[in-house]
Formats: structure tokens, sequence, C-alpha cells
């Protein structure tokens, strides 16, 4: 062994510990060849390292991305094409644009990117570059490198968690099976059972799948992507979330290098996405553009908050992203493109403080967006109780959709108090140019995408009674068609509750018609508003007007709801569901919560919601109590509901597979003019969720088109 700064005589740098298991490839390979091994000091880390490359005359050099992106930065052009023969790649995910120095000036260096964890000897699998492949590296191919096919002797599975193969392109855990794998943890039986487990494939006796904890997906061209590590994955507000999936997408923006995400949880209970980017250089990547970047690539519930610029990610002495060391981002709204409107007056100065404590940024201008700054549904639940309690007006959560700024909030109270003189006024903006054809203390019309022309769809809401739910697919469908809500009225706001599902149609209608005076209507519903939809349609075909189509998502069952129970089972597991699309953790697991009764959710509910909040822990109660009534006084018109026949047609979107024949005939003998049934992915509460819900717009996009 030759020490640093020696030559590298066809062997290989050493640059990290003798117990990192890259190791292994740059140590005992060149002297099984009787070639030269150059230990690089320690302490001299990636400095160092490019030092010793600059020498040149290595047969490869062992990297990780991290390594890789630093010397494109730190290394001599004119030095790169001497540097190694070969580089082999690993440790984490390698993206294109960390090949650009050497596909741009050393073409005739060989680029292996090589994958494989400690429990299978190291290198598993590798997807190699020919020198002179300029494919990869391109700005206009900056993504995710495959890991490639496994090598010689080496089996590798993507598989469920019931240990099934999963289709191309779906994600799933990596198996891998073969010689490579290891006989298992030294003095650990315990881990062993748990991380090495039978292969169901192998027609040998004893042989065994070591699960390496890496999510990854095959390709249609047989290569494997691997897409991160599933201890990595991240849950923000009831969402499994892949960090490395938004890494991927933010280092396809043109201005960035490098990327790491990371959920952070600085403020009691507010749980959010952080991106930490380094730009490319001359380049300063937008906050607000990266957020509009990514959302035209991911769901909502991917898009982080918060964008941090650095000059470099902080790595470890492994050379890998070092995550604990990312810091703490200052909330001064980096999304911001210009400068903050001022408040303009007392009662805007009063919003604009609210908004900053529950949104946990400053300054906040009159013209920023809720959602702009981060705002989703469990922060708009904490922000309208504290209008509640700070003006004494109770305004229902959707206010948000239409009235998003601070200008738009306070120009709603000031209505408001000039209608009732001042004293307390329900109901909500029918929000668009034709709100004042509409009564605004009846309106149930909530306007939720409404950029582009034409004529809206509107989706009734389910039985928790607000319209959030449809906020991930009106913004997949808003891009095409306007998006309105009908949402439940507010009985705490002076509204009364209608009783029967009949009565809930009609409501609705009248508020339709305020807005659209006339046909064609395009009109849907999930779950317990399907029903109320239907009944919808039935009574404007009863008045001589058949909507333009009828859209029934995984609706009830028509002849089985009416004659069940209202049980606590059935409320709690209402009333968990829609906690839950809200994004409330109440620290229990689903099955754990539906062996509550609703009063019991009720008070975990009550408490984790006021706990991240100044506010008065009763005003999130008296919230979640009333959203409870509601359930249980929607749930007994559910049951009460026996629909009668309609003449038009019906298009339903079904999430259970096994009981869609079923519900194609029930259906069908109530709508004989015609049934179409599409089946869709996910559950019932699913499907309105990432990922699903993209596949769910697509289908319904689709139809609305045809008619």
């Amino acid at each position: 062994m030759t020490h640093y700064p020696g030559r590298g005589a066809g062997g290989a740098p050493v640059h990290t510990s003798l117990t990192f298991d890259l190791t292994v490839t740059s140590l005992f390979a060149p002297l099984l060849a009787g070639r030269e091994v150059v230990l690089v000091p320690e302490h001299e880390g990636i400095d160092g390292l490019a030092r010793t490359l600059a020498g040149g005359g290595f047969a490869f050099a062992k990297l990780t991305p991290a390594h890789l992106d630093v010397l494109g930065q730190t290394l001599p052009a004119a030095r790169a094409r001497e540097a190694a023969a070969v580089l082999v790649v690993g440790g984490e995910q390698l993206l294109g644009r960390q090949l650009a120095l050497w596909r741009e000036h050393a073409p005739t260096v060989r680029i292996v990117n090589e994958y494989g964890p400690t429990e299978a000897t190291v290198g598993c699998a590798v997807h190699a570059f020919a020198a002179g492949d300029r494919s990869v590296g391109a700005s206009a191919d900056a993504g995710a490198v495959p890991i490639g096919r496994p090598i010689a002797n080496t089996r590798l599975f993507v598989l469920d968690a019931d240990f099934r193969p999963v289709p191309i392109l779906a994600k799933g855990e990596l198996f891998i099976g073969g010689d490579g794998v290891a006989r298992g943890y030294l003095g650990r039986p315990d881990l062993t059972a748990e991380r090495f487990v039978p292969d169901p494939v192998s027609q040998l006796a004893g042989e065994r799948l070591y699960r390496t904890g890496d999510i990854c997906r095959l390709r249609a061209d047989g290569n494997l992507d691997f897409l991160g590590r599933a201890d990595l994955q991240l849950k923000v507000r009831g969402f499994r979330v892949e960090p490395g999936e938004i890494e991927a997408a933010l280092v396809e923006h043109p201005a960035v290098r490098a990327a790491a995400v990371v959920a952070r949880e600085d403020a009691p209970g507010d749980r959010r996405l952080a991106a930490y980017v380094v730009a490319v250089p001359g380049a300063v990547p937008d906050a607000g553009e990266l957020r509009d970047f990514l959302r035209s690539r991911l769901p909502e519930h991917l898009v982080p908050a918060d964008y941090v610029p650095l000059a470099a990610l902080p790595l470890t002495r492994h050379g890998k992203v070092d995550r604990q060391a990312l810091p703490k981002p200052e909330r001064a709204l980096a999304h911001r493109r210009q400068a903050p409107l001022a408040a303009r007056d007392d009662l805007e100065l009063q919003l604009v403080a609210l908004w900053e404590e529950a949104l946990g940024v400053a300054p906040v201008g009159i013209a920023d967006g809720f959602f702009e700054l981060g705002g989703h549904s469990l922060l708009a639940v904490r922000l309208m109780a504290a209008v509640e309690e700070r003006f004494g007006r109770r305004l229902p959560i959707s206010t948000l959709f239409e009235a998003a700024t601070v200008e738009r909030l306070a120009d709603l109270l000031r209505a408001g108090a000039e209608r009732t003189g001042g004293e307390h006024a329900g109901g909500d903006l029918a929000g668009s140019d034709h709100a004042d054809a509409v009564p605004r203390g009846r309106s149930t019309l909530v306007a939720i995408e409404t950029g582009r022309e034409g004529l809206p769809f509107y989706c009734v809401h389910p039985i928790g009674g607000s319209v959030l739910c449809y906020r991930e697919l009106a913004r997949q469908l808003g891009v095409h068609v306007p998006f309105y809500g009908l949402q439940a009225p507010d009985a705490a706001a002076g509204d009364p509750l209608p009783a029967t599902i009949e009565d809930m149609a009609h409501r609705h209608l009248e508020s339709l018609r305020g807005f659209q005076t006339s046909g064609p209507y395009f009109i849907g519903g999930w779950s317990m508003g399907a029903a109320i939809v239907y009944e919808m349609a039935r009574q404007l075909a009863r008045e001589g007007e058949t909507p333009a189509m009828v859209v029934l998502i995984d609706p009830p069952h028509p002849a089985g709801d009416g004659r069940e129970r209202l049980t606590d089972a059935t409320l709690t597991v209402w009333f968990v569901e829609h906690l839950r699309s809200l994004g409330l953790e109440l620290g229990r697991s689903r099955e754990e919560l539906l062996r509550l009764a609703p009063e019991d959710v009720l008070h975990l509910a009550s408490a984790q919601a006021g706990s991240a909040t100044p506010h008065s822990r009763d005003l999130g109660a008296s919230r979640l109590r009333a959203t409870l009534d509601l359930i249980k006084s929607n749930g007994r018109a559910l049951r009460r509901y026996h629909p009668q026949p309609y003449s038009g047609r019906l298009t339903i979107f079904s999430a259970e597979p096994r009981s869609a024949p079923d519900l194609l005939a029930a259906w069908s003998t109530l709508a004989p003019a015609g049934v179409e049934l599409h089946r869709v992915a996910g559950d019932h509460y699913t499907m309105l969720r990432p990922p699903h819900v993209a596949a769910l717009a697509d289908q319904l996009l689709e139809c609305l088109v045809r008619r």
C-alpha cells in the first residue's frame, strides 16, 4: 500500500473509513489484482480525494453521489479525464446532473451506478454507461439514474407488504436473493429473522431473501429505479411521503443542482415538508417558481412548504447527506416574488397577526394566499377558530377556498358586519363574479378552482358536511373545468339543517340555480354526497330538466344502508375518517381508534387540535362537537333515504372491484336508461387522496369531455 499523495498506478484511492462498506470495493479489488491502493487521510475529506484524483492514473474510484457532486465543482475539468478510467458510484440515489462534468469533459471515463447493501456483499445491481455515452448528465436528463439489473448469481424482487410481486412501475420493497446474501447478523437471531426471510420462489431448501428496506420500482425495460428508504418515509398530515421522489423532481428544475427534503415540526402539531436546494452556478432558484414546478409534477401533499437555499448539502464523514445537520428554515416567506402588501386598517392588521401565528410565517402580506404560505386543512380549522374567537364570526372552513387572502377575508368580515349591523352572520360566499345572485346567508356553494372558462362541475359534500375532501380532485380537474363544492349548512351559524336527503338536495339545487340559472348541469358527489346528488338529479328531472351528467363516486348501496342501524361503530368510522381527511393525527392507529366510542374520539381530537394552538381548546372542541353532531344528523337522514327511480343516466366510479358488479346491478335497477361503471384505484377513502386521485381525475375528465 502507498500513502497519499502517490499516483494511482492502475489501482484505486481509499478515502473512507475502513469500517464503511464502500471501502470493500476500493480496498480489496485492487489488492486481489495486484494493483496499488492509495490511502487518503480520512481527516482531509473530499479535498484530499480531489487532490488525489487530480494526480490521475487510477483504474477506478468508488464514490458516493455526494462525493461526485462536490468533485464536479472542485476538480479541474482538464484533470477529469485523467482521474480514473472507471467511476463506480453507490450509496445513495445518483442523479444525471451529477455526471455533467464527466460527460462533458471526460467522455472516455466509464461510469457505473452500483447498488447493494452490506448484507448482500455491497454490490448486487449495476447500471453502466459506456465511455463516450452522453445520454446521461445533460440538462435534459437530470433525473435519477436507474440502479440497473442484478449481477451474476443474484436475484432481485420488488414485493408488496404480503411478499407478492408488484406490477411494473409500481412501488415496492426490494428483496435480494442469491449467492451474495449474508447468513445473518452475528449474535442477533431476532434481527436476522426479521430481515432474512424465506425465499418463496427458490426450489432450494433453506434459501432466503434479504429485505433491504429500500423502495424501488421495476421499469418496463427491466432496469430498477431506486426511490428511497422505507425508514426515511415521512408521514405528513396522514400522507406517506417518499422524500426521494420529491428530491428527484426538484433536481429536474434547471436551476437546481442538488436537493434534500425532510419533514420538520418546529412548531408543535405543525409538521411540514422542507426542501433544501443547492443551485447550479450562477442560478438563483425562486421558491415560488420551485413550488409551481413541483405542483406540475407531484400531488399537492408532496409539495414542500419551505424552501431553503444552501451553498452545499451537509455530508456525513462517509459522504452521505447529513439530514440531521440541515438547518431550521427561516420562515420569512421565501415563496413571495414581490414585497408584501401591508395592512391598511385595524381589521387587516389583526388578521395578519392571526395568519402569522397560525402559519408560523412572517411577514404576511394582505395579498398572500393561505395555501401558498403552506396552509393546509388542519391549519384552516385552527385559523377559523382564531377568527371566531377574535371577531365573534363563525365562518365555514371552506371560506379559505374563496377568501384565501387577508384582504378578501377582511372584505368578507366587513360585508357580514354591514348586513347584520355588526352581529354574527353565518353562511358562505358563492365565491365568483356571480356571488351577489345567491342569498349569502343561505348559499351552500363554495368556489374551489375557478380559473378556467366553461360549464362548472359541482360536487356535493359527504357525511362530514365539508368539501375540503375535494381539494385535490379540484386541483387536478380545475386546470380544465371550473370546480365548485356544495357544502352542508352550518347549524352553529344559524342555518337550519335539513333532516332528509330530499331536503338537502332541494337546498343545494337552490344554491346551484342561484349561481347558474339554467343547465346543462354537471353534478357529482362522493359517498353520502352521491346519494344527495342522485336525489338532486331526480328533482331536476321531475321539473323537466335532466342533468347533462350525474356522477356517483363510490356511492352507498341503494338498497342496503336504509336497513342498517346507526351504531356507535359506524359513527366512529365516519368521524375518524373525517378527522384523517383534515390531517389530524390522534396518536393512535386506525384500528385502535375504531374500537373507541365517538365521544372518546371527540375528546382525543379536541385535545390534539388545541395542543398546537394558543387559542382556546374549547373553541376547537366546539367545532369538532358540531362536526360529530352533523355526522349523526346526516347519518340518520341517509339511513331513512330510499332512492326512487331516475329517468336519466348515471356515471359511477367504484373503488371496490369485488362489490362493483352488485353495485352496478342495484343502481341499474333504479336508472334503466343506463349506468356507466368505472373502477378506480384505492379504497373508499384513499381514492380521493394522492396518488389514486390522479387516476380518478383523468377518468372523470374523459367522461366530462365526452358529454
